[in-house]
């Protein structure tokens, strides 16, 4: 599966990169990649390939809640992470293996039904309609195939493997208080930290039985660490099914599952 989706990537650039023609986008006197401020899902077998090739790396991605990942936004340039300043443009447009959900806009793939003007200039045109139409047939079946991936990506054995790697001896130095959640990366979990203080795990505590303040208690404690790590092996994996996956998963929200 995984070598036909980048096949699919490949054929879907082949077919549009000279089907439809328009403005030139990285002319800043047009443009300053005004479109390119969103995160595109994109499966974990072409993230893994933008790595391999030096495009990217782990952090220019975050977990998905569609496709296994997303392409990251630099929060300070407040556009997507392969967005090049140097070109005024996107710095996948020329490998032949740019996302495919980012050739579509602004004309779609409907050659009957063009969409000719975009945010900042018109004029896009759809001249070569027989492979476009081909390219959305291929569009279909990228996207059902990474959906696929992308369950078999958070299946209950691949959480629980995640799960297994998460890094306990962080709890060390945190607060009951700071702890939010937890966090899906590339291949482990790891402890979501939550700004000021968080009573997510303030139930769990109660359970201990300390006689600390929950607020000011300074430490996680043994039978803490123990009842959390329990309390995810045990829930985690079953509310993904319930509920689908996403990034990050709060202890409050996990809690009032268990409840439901």
């Amino acid at each position: 599966m995984q070598k036909v989706i980048l096949e699919q990537v490949r054929e879907f650039n082949y077919l549009v990169k000279d089907s439809i023609s328009g403005p030139n986008c990285i002319d800043p006197n047009v443009c300053h990649g005004d479109c390119c401020f969103i995160h595109i899902d994109i499966p974990r077998v072409l993230a893994q390939h933008y790595i391999d090739q030096g495009w990217a790396s782990k952090e220019d991605f975050k977990r998905g809640s569609t496709f296994s990942f997303e392409i990251n936004v630099d929060l300070e340039k407040l556009r997507c992470v392969f967005f090049s300043k140097e070109i005024n443009g996107c710095a996948l447009h020329l490998t032949g293996m740019k996302s495919p959900q980012c050739w579509v806009y602004p004309t779609g793939l409907d050659p009957d039904n063009v969409n000719t003007s975009c945010k900042k200039a018109s004029g896009w045109f759809i001249n070569d309609p027989i492979s476009v139409k081909k390219a959305k047939g291929v569009l279909e079946d990228y996207v059902s195939l990474c959906r696929k991936e992308a369950e078999e990506e958070n299946s209950p054995d691949s959480i629980n493997q995640r799960l297994l790697a998460l890094p306990i001896e962080k709890f060390d130095t945190l607060t009951p208080s700071s702890i939010a959640g937890i966090e899906d990366d590339w291949d482990i979990f790891n402890i979501l930290i939550g700004e000021g203080y968080n009573l997510g795990v303030r139930s769990f505590c109660s359970e201990v039985g300390c006689d600390l303040e929950y607020f000011e208690c300074s430490v996680v404690c043994e039978p803490l660490k123990k009842k959390l790590i329990k309390f995810l092996s045990e829930n985690l994996s079953h509310f993904i099914q319930s509920n689908g996956f996403k990034s990050q998963y709060t202890f409050m929200e996990l809690k009032n599952r268990k409840k439901s």
